[in-house]
């Protein structure tokens, strides 16, 4: 997991400009739509329960163009994890509204900016171990030196929103390559016969960064947060394909507890065959005995 954060983060309100028509909070509420990642056995938009999907939209920068800031408005049915650039800007919150969008904005470099988001998906309220309805809606926009912008993209607008169901370490990272990820799937608004999600409330709080984290920050790196899932943390790229029950093993033992367990098989093998080699020389003895 990335090492860099925007945390803490402050708090403003919304500007008008992001309110009116073709801003970014406008935009969104009127045509971004809930997308997830194609999900073989159940009918969209359920999905499993207690399990997360990776999200990735980038937007490069022009040529004479230099980015200033992106503004950011999501919402993900359950709760989310959002990255920019590799950097952590919304940490997972189980408590997190999906009727209730967040927006952010945050100062962004470089050629391109990198969206990340891990989406999380409670069970459904009628008990364990059932699919339930699940979606990401998001818009992004990047602010440029010249007061200018890239326009507002949005989730359903096109296929660059890339989703996956398993994913590797590092796939929050701008330089990851996510050229075999798939675009994600737009989610029907209905399910037998009836609505699945209704309108969403308009945000009117800005959570806000300032600057950007340092390049070589000095404290550890964080592990996963208590409020995501454990039965579907990605694994490592060498673990792809591996249960988790049989990662955590794996990931259980170090190599020198790898050396220890082979010499006490060894040894058990070793004093078992003494046991047996004892007892069938007395079993003839006692026969030559009784002979």
């Amino acid at each position: 997991m990335t090492r860099l954060s925007y945390l803490p983060l402050s708090t403003s309100s919304t500007s008008p400009k992001d309110q009116e028509s073709g801003g970014i909070i406008d935009t969104f509420l009127r045509k971004s739509v809930w997308v997830w990642p194609e999900e073989g056995g159940y009918p969209a938009p359920m999905v499993p329960g207690d399990e997360q999907r990776a999200f990735r939209k980038t937007l490069s920068i022009p040529r004479r163009k230099e980015a200033k800031s992106t503004t950011i408005v999501i919402t993900v049915d359950n709760y989310f994890q959002l990255y920019v650039n590799g950097v952590l800007l919304h940490e997972a919150d189980r408590t997190h509204d999906w009727g209730k969008p967040i927006a952010f904005t945050v100062p962004v470099s470089g050629e391109k900016v990198v969206y990340a988001v891990r989406a999380i998906n409670k069970y459904a309220d009628i008990g364990l171990w059932q699919p339930s309805p699940a979606g990401l809606r998001m818009g992004v926009e990047v602010h440029y030196t010249d007061g200018t912008t890239s326009g507002v993209s949005f989730t359903g607008q096109d296929k660059s929103w890339l989703s996956e169901r398993l994913f590797p370490e590092g796939w929050e990272e701008p330089e990851f390559d996510d050229r075999r990820w798939k675009p994600a799937q737009v989610m029907p608004n209905a399910f037998a016969n009836g609505p699945v999600w209704g309108s969403l409330e308009r945000p009117h709080k800005l959570w806000v960064a300032t600057t950007l984290p340092p390049a070589n920050p000095t404290f550890a790196q964080p592990t996963l947060p208590p409020d995501l899932p454990a039965i579907a943390t990605p694994a490592p790229t060498a673990h792809l394909g591996l249960s988790e029950h049989a990662m955590k093993l794996q990931n259980a033992f170090s190599s020198g507890e790898y050396a220890g367990f082979a010499v006490g098989l060894c040894l058990g093998a070793v004093l078992a065959s003494t046991i047996l080699t004892f007892m069938f020389s007395r079993r003839r003895i006692r026969e030559g005995k009784e002979w």
